[in-house]
């Protein structure tokens, strides 16, 4: 089975999403024989302690350990993968296995295997990799010689960042000019009654990175452009009136921001009744009641059901997610 690191704390009674807090004691201990742990870099020290707590490590064979120790380190305290994966290659370098061979591709596969530029971008930033290509790599990047699949764009103010982005839009991903509101819509894999549709996947199809929130090229900014640009027509639409402080509308990208227990729908489609921190989705529906209004998302990771959030509910729970940070989008934010 395979569940995020919350899940299965919750499942085990090691954490208290109401109040997000990691329990000290008191939790059960799953037995398994082998345990594998992705995106290691992302987690904290606290995290990780309470995820061994919730193991009968005495019946663990195999501890396999899945992360980039180049990556950026976690919010929370400590950086353990790092020092674990130091401590292992000093005293037990034979526990330490290496991946040297790219086997990631575009989704067209029109990049053929090691000629992707992107990654032999990201490869010169490694802490382990010394090669003379990266500099010749660097320059063509800043003449703006744009091949493959890695392009550099430099902007020279907010209307200028504006302009390359809805170019950008257009030509990689089929969206036409502001106030298109179908094609964007199918970019993001929106039906035309997403109330109905089974799964939300392709929301996460593209995804626009910052390394802010604030200032013009930051994260709130950037959301607010394109939702304006794309969802305008809903944006002034009074019944529902948009949600929360980011005004939220019906078919918005969002994305949740806090662990949550939350009852899912429908109870026959035997739904988590929890929302993870970083799981991305779709409002799928909005609408107008005595009891109140509320918002229904879809998330890309959790197939056949939705969630419904009442107004008072969505700020602290959801925002726009065309844009995310760089730390929201690995997952440690």
């Amino acid at each position: 089975n395979a569940f995020t690191i919350h899940q299965f704390l919750l499942k085990q009674g090691w954490f208290l999403p109401d109040i997000f807090v990691l329990k000290r004691e008191g939790g059960d201990k799953a037995s398994v024989p082998t345990v594998i742990i992705d995106e290691c870099s992302m987690i904290p020290t606290d995290l990780l302690g309470t995820l061994f707590k919730a193991l009968n490590l005495n019946l663990v064979k195999r501890l396999i350990l899945v992360g980039d120790p180049n990556q950026l380190p976690p919010i929370g305290p400590g950086r353990p993968f790092v020092d674990i994966v130091a401590w292992l290659r000093e005293n037990h370098p034979h526990c330490v296995a290496t991946l040297r061979t790219t086997m990631r591709t575009a989704d067209d596969a029109e990049t053929p295997l090691g000629k992707s530029r992107a990654l032999a971008f990201a490869d010169g930033y490694r802490s382990d990799s010394v090669n003379p290509a990266d500099d010749e790599l660097l320059a063509a990047l800043a003449r703006e010689d744009n091949r493959g699949d890695l392009q550099v764009h430099f902007w020279q103010d907010h209307d200028d960042l504006r302009r390359i982005l809805e170019e950008q839009m257009r030509t990689l991903l089929d969206i036409g000019e502001p106030g298109d509101y179908a094609s964007f819509n199918q970019s993001l894999g929106i039906t035309g009654n997403p109330e109905k549709q089974p799964d939300w996947k392709r929301a996460e199809r593209w995804q626009i990175l910052s390394p802010l929130r604030i200032h013009p090229f930051g994260t709130d900014e950037l959301n607010r452009q394109i939702q304006i640009a794309y969802k305008s027509g809903l944006i002034r639409k009074k019944n529902p009136k948009p949600f929360g402080d980011q005004q939220i509308v019906y078919t918005d990208k969002v994305i949740q921001v806090v662990n949550k227990r939350i009852r899912g729908w429908p109870p026959d489609n035997d739904p988590l009744n929890y929302v993870a921190n970083g799981e991305i989705g779709i409002v799928t529906k909005t609408s107008k009641r005595q009891y109140g209004n509320y918002l229904q998302v879809g998330f890309s990771t959790q197939e056949g059901v939705t969630y419904r959030y009442y107004r008072n509910q969505v700020n602290d729970n959801l925002e726009l997610a065309y844009a995310l940070t760089v730390h929201k989008s690995q997952g440690s934010d």
